[in-house]
């Protein structure tokens, strides 16, 4: 019994830190890319996973990418690393890496989600990114690309791609577990990562933009249909604008729809109202180039629902850089008067009592309703069973007879009646006789 106790316990543990190591040089993984190149510059090469990486270049903005593809051993949920060159006093290398390079996720069955990890520091580590779902069956995907409107210390910026780590941590995914693992850096063992030169000193930390306590905090699952939100931004503009914060945010709904339309997965998005907010004791001195404001909009849910996930200031960014605005968005909070999920899916506890009452309502209304007709139906047919308590119940009331009437009454009830007698009347009778 011990042994078999042990053996399962192994099992176990070697099922939960089932690891998947995405290196950009191994030639055994499906990859995919364009416009990409390996890495040549020592300084980057020397705090790199397994001493390589690719790059862009500097250049090809918009039209460079590596692709992993990928699939699961088995079900569960599955923390993500990010690797990449330019530790710490390695200042020849970080200061050309990006602090918002695109990284597309693709995970549970189907769904993807967009991340902007910043890799101009952390470098030569494992950084953790987040907790996803994946299934067997269902491949993922780890896409990150380069863009217009890049950003690093030295203004040549060079994307790069080095490494991923996949690691199977539980069997579902919730919030508190990915809190825990971003709170520790990382609770998994490496003992199955080949390490590189720095990364097997190194701990894990995690190196994505944050957005708002709240959309860290949790995620939401949007119902199928119309739903309302709202965005909660802080907006920084150039002081060379010579418009307010205002006009020129409300210049760029276009790309603020489809930023929100890309962020979520809806079928669409459109944006109903841009209005600054008052908030007290926000400094008036910077509010002539930076303040809150917030924009409400609704965005048409596709029929499977979709989950709102964060990501939301770097892309944001990002967008209104390419489209040419001054504006840079310092903060970025989504709202939704939806029910509001946390990463396993445990649904808010208001909606389970509305739902529990109502099929309680459906359920039991129509037996009560029965039961109050089968009740009625069967008093309406009780009905007397004789014709004597009929009678009786017929007679009740009536005024008793006078005793003179109830004697004659009885000595009629006593007179033999002959087949032969005379028709003649009693009456008749009497008076002859007694003649």
């Amino acid at each position: 019994m011990a042994l078999l106790v042990a053996v399962l316990a192994s099992l176990a543990t070697i099922a939960l830190g089932t690891q998947i190591v995405l290196d950009d040089s191994d030639s055994t993984l499906s990859t995919s890319s364009a416009n990409t190149f390996a890495g040549t510059y020592q300084p980057c090469m020397q705090d790199a996973y397994k001493g390589q990486f690719h790059h862009d270049w500097a250049k090809n903005k918009g039209s460079a990418s590596f692709e992993f593809k990928f699939d699961v051993p088995q079900d569960g949920c599955y923390s993500l690393e990010e690797h990449h060159p330019g530790g710490e006093n390695n200042e020849m290398c970080s200061q050309f890496m990006l602090s918002n390079t695109r990284l597309d996720v693709g995970w549970c069955k189907g769904r993807n989600s967009t991340l902007y990890v910043d890799q101009s520091r952390k470098g030569a580590q494992w950084n953790f990114l987040g907790t996803f779902p994946f299934y067997v069956g269902w491949q993922g995907s780890l896409k990150t690309s380069n863009a217009v409107g890049e950003t690093c210390a030295a203004g040549n910026c060079f994307w790069v791609v080095d490494a991923f780590c996949l690691t199977r941590v539980g069997d579902v995914c919730t919030s508190e577990l990915e809190q825990q693992l971003k709170g520790e850096g990382s609770s998994v063992s490496r003992n199955q990562v080949p390490p590189s030169p720095v990364a097997s000193t190194a701990s894990s930390t995690s190196a994505v933009t944050p957005i708002a306590a709240r959309a860290e905090e949790s995620s939401v699952f949007l119902q199928p249909g119309l739903q309302a939100g709202s965005l909660r931004l802080t907006v920084e503009m150039n002081p060379s604008s010579t418009a307010g914060l205002l006009a020129d945010l409300k210049a760029q709904t276009g790309v603020l729809e489809a930023t929100l339309k890309t962020q979520l997965g809806a079928v669409s998005v459109r944006v109903e109202n841009i209005e600054a907010l008052a908030v007290e004791g926000f400094d008036r001195r910077l509010q002539a180039t930076s303040a809150p404001f917030k924009v409400s909009f609704k965005a048409e849910v596709p029929s499977s629902g979709l989950w709102a996930r964060k990501g939301l200031v770097s892309e944001l960014s990002l967008a209104l850089a390419a489209a040419g605005a001054t504006l840079k968005v310092r903060s970025a909070e989504l709202t939704w008067p939806q029910t509001i999920v946390d990463g396993a899916g445990s649904v808010n506890f208001d909606v389970i009592t509305i739902l529990i009452v109502v099929g309680a309502v459906l359920f039991v209304g129509p037996i009560i309703l029965l039961g109050i007709y089968w009740t009625w139906k069967l008093r309406q047919s009780v009905k007397p069973t004789t014709d004597v308590e009929e009678g009786s119940k017929q007679g009740e009331g009536k005024p008793e007879e006078p005793e003179s009437l109830d004697k004659e009454n009885k000595e009629k009830e006593n007179i033999y009646i002959d087949d032969s007698a005379s028709t003649v009347s009693p009456a008749s009778e009497q008076s002859v006789d007694t003649a």
